[in-house]
């Protein structure tokens, strides 16, 4: 590296430019995985909302009793305490 200020430039330029495709492909390719996600879950892979079988009731498609149980069981779920992610219990404690 010599020390002329035209010689320093000219070396980092061209890391800079290099730097900015990095963050610029990294942000494309981001936008295109939390897109591609998002249709995902859109879809209704993640189950029913309680909402959704508000309207599956309300079109006809689930009969009373039906929508019963789906509520109860949908309503119990989300009023359970979260299962630990390690696999152990508190009885082994």
């Amino acid at each position: 590296m010599s020390g002329s200020p035209g010689s320093l430039f000219n070396e980092v330029v061209p890391w800079l430019a290099a730097l900015a495709v990095v963050v610029v492909v990294g942000a494309i390719a981001i936008w295109l995985i939390r897109r591609t996600m998002g249709t995902d879950t859109a879809s209704g892979a993640g189950g029913f909302t309680l909402q959704d079988l508000r309207d599956m009731h309300a079109s006809g498609r689930i009969s009373d009793d039906e929508f019963q149980r789906a509520r109860d069981s949908l309503i119990g779920r989300l009023s359970e305490p979260p299962a630990p992610k390690d696999g152990s219990d508190d009885a082994s404690a």
